[in-house]
């Protein structure tokens, strides 16, 4: 994925390596790019993306694929000006996008929410409380873990879009380097290290659950690309 062009189609050799097929563009369905985290729904299968554009409106729209690739319309979001859209959440119902929220089929459906002097550029998770309408989302401040440095989380995605309890991230120390991961209890604020250790180096972490089944929803592995 990279969010000033098209998906790119990649496979798995029989040797192991990767192979890049080419521009991936939904049998002719879509015509613009796609930001660098889209969301599949692990109950739908559906297929959740933003596109933006920095030079000529509509400067954002949300668009989804069902699970069998039949691609929705667009639904242009009013924003003032051109935007950078890097990543966002999908809930049971919602669409959490940084600025606003969108459930909707045209820009009257959209939920404006206030949120003073934050900025958002990596989402791990969001969910729905059953006691509220609200939408929920848990990031812990840099003071819950003595200036730790915490980029890229991600979550078990077999409960993506559900409350869940932790949360897999690069440790970005010394940034902008990746030194090694951290798992964080978003129920208890607990937060455990692993470093890659004799200068080396990683990319964004990938939990990978072990049961599909969720039996444990931290029972999995996690993957990342190092070098030294």
């Amino acid at each position: 994925m990279s969010e000033d062009d098209l998906p790119y189609h990649v496979r798995v050799t029989p040797s192991g390596d990767l192979d890049t097929v080419g521009r991936y563009d939904f049998d002719g369905q879509l015509k613009s790019t796609v930001i660098s985290h889209p969301k599949v729904d692990p109950e739908t299968g559906e297929f959740f993306a933003l596109s933006y554009d920095v030079i000529r409106k509509p400067y954002l729209k949300y668009f989804r694929f069902s699970s069998e690739g039949k691609k929705s319309p667009d639904v242009e979001i009013s924003v003032d000006g051109p935007t950078t859209m890097h990543d966002f959440a999908i809930t049971e119902n919602f669409a959490v996008i940084p600025d606003h929220q969108v459930n909707a089929t045209d820009a009257s459906g959209i939920k404006w929410i206030e949120a003073p002097d934050c900025v958002c550029f990596h989402l791990w998770n969001a969910w729905e409380e059953p006691e509220t309408d609200d939408v929920s989302t848990r990031t812990p401040v840099i003071s819950d873990y003595e200036q730790v440095n915490l980029e890229t989380g991600m979550v078990n995605r077999n409960l993506l879009g559900s409350k869940t309890r932790f949360a897999y991230l690069a440790l970005a120390e010394p940034w902008p380097k990746v030194s090694g991961l951290a798992k964080v209890d978003l129920s208890t604020g607990e937060l455990k290290k692993y470093i890659y250790g004799d200068q080396s180096f990683g990319g964004e972490p990938l939990f990978f659950p072990r049961n599909p089944n969720l039996e444990k929803e931290d029972d999995g592995y996690i993957l990342a690309f190092v070098h030294d």
